[in-house]
């Protein structure tokens, strides 16, 4: 064992500002056939506590069941991997999406036709979600996750 300290990481360079990921990015909710969004959802970017959090709960949930393969297969036993149905693989990513949404800002109307505020909670997120009538807004906040561009500004140099 060597009795230097570890070396010091290099510093990023400061023109890479510029493309340092958001914590937070704003999605339009856009239904289909409008042009105008009903509201907005903020979602967390990669370096928000709630996305670390969600990796690091399911690098564990990872790591606890290669451990279970690992001392099933070595006291003998065969490893049968678990197979989720297609309701839970569904609920399992809808339950990703939830978890990164920070806040929403959405609007219905109620039964006179007045605008009313949807009240944003982790429950009404994921209960909105798991409302097959509302596949267009999984689809949107899937893509939006997915894209590089979501969590990048704008340069100011563009």
């Amino acid at each position: 064992m060597s009795d230097n300290p570890s070396p010091t990481p290099p510093a990023i360079p400061g023109f890479l500002d510029d493309y340092r990921s958001l914590l937070e990015a704003e999605m339009p909710v856009i239904p289909p056939g409008r042009t105008d969004p009903i509201g907005t959802i903020t979602f967390a970017g990669p370096g928000h506590d709630l996305t670390i959090a969600q990796a690091d709960r399911i690098n564990r949930q990872s790591i606890q069941q290669d451990q279970e393969r690992e001392i099933t297969i070595a006291r003998g036993g065969k490893w049968k991997p678990k197979v989720d149905t297609p309701d839970q693989i569904r609920e399992r990513n809808i339950t990703l999406i939830a978890e990164r949404i920070v806040s929403f800002d959405l609007w219905t109307r109620d039964q006179q036709g007045n605008p009313q505020r949807i009240v944003y909670s982790p429950e009404m997120a994921k209960t909105i979600m798991l409302d097959r009538s509302y596949g267009w807004l999984f689809n949107a906040a899937l893509e939006f996750l997915s894209a590089t561009t979501s969590f990048i500004p704008t340069s100011a140099t563009d």
